[in-house]
C-alpha cells in the first residue's frame, strides 16, 4: 500500500467438537509478519527529518490470534482476536510499527420465510481495537432450490456506509458483486 509492504505467512488450526446438537469450533493461528517501508522513493523536500527513512527499511514480529465460534442449525455466534501478541516490528534504527490487538464479535440468524425455497440470512459484526469500533449489519433472501442459490441484500454500518449485494451459486462456482 503506497511506500509500505505488507507480507504474512501463518499457520492455522481448528479443532472442532460436537456439542448440544450444534457445532464447537476452537482455532488458533501464529504467523511471522513482514513489514517494509521503501524510503527511497520518499520525497519529502529538503526536510533532513532523521525519523524519515531515505532507504528500504524492513522488520519482522511474531503474531498470535485466536478465535472460538458456535454454529447451530438457524443460527451462530463468534468471538475472536488478531495480534494478540501485539507485535512490534523495528523498522530500520528510528522506526517502529506497533500493530494493536483487534477484537470481534459475531452472531447471525436465519429466519425461514412462508415460502420454503427462502429465508433471510441475518449477521452482526463488531470490531475494536479499544480505541474505535464499527459495526455491520446484514440482511440477505437467500432463494435455493435443488443445488441453485441466489440472494439479493443490504448492509448498514452506521457512520460509515451501506452496502448493496447481489450473487448466487451454480454448478458449483460462487458469484457474487457489492456495492458499498
Amino acid at each position: 500500500i503506497g511506500l509500505f509492504s505488507h507480507q504474512r505467512i501463518g499457520v492455522q488450526y481448528a479443532y472442532k467438537h460436537r456439542l448440544l446438537g450444534g457445532m464447537l469450533s476452537v482455532g488458533m493461528g501464529a504467523a511471522l509478519l513482514s513489514e517494509g517501508f521503501d524510503g527511497s522513493k520518499v520525497d519529502a523536500g529538503d526536510s533532513g527529518d532523521p525519523a524519515l527513512p531515505t532507504s528500504d527499511a524492513t522488520g519482522h514480529a511474531f503474531d498470535i490470534g485466536a478465535g472460538i465460534y458456535y454454529t447451530h442449525r438457524h443460527w451462530y455466534v463468534g468471538v475472536s482476536a488478531t495480534h494478540l501478541t501485539s507485535p512490534t516490528v523495528e523498522l530500520g534504527e528510528t522506526n517502529e510499527l506497533r500493530i494493536e490487538p483487534t477484537y470481534y464479535a459475531t452472531g447471525g440468524y436465519d429466519i425461514q420465510l412462508r415460502n420454503p425455497l427462502l429465508k433471510v440470512r441475518t449477521s452482526a459484526l463488531v470490531r475494536t481495537d479499544g480505541t474505535a469500533w464499527r459495526g455491520d449489519v446484514t440482511a440477505r433472501l437467500v432463494y435455493t432450490n435443488g443445488k441453485k442459490l441466489m440472494y439479493g441484500g443490504v448492509g448498514y454500518s452506521p457512520t460509515n456506509s451501506v452496502t448493496l449485494l447481489v450473487g448466487g451459486q451454480v454448478h458449483g462456482v460462487h458469484l457474487g458483486y457489492s456495492y458499498e
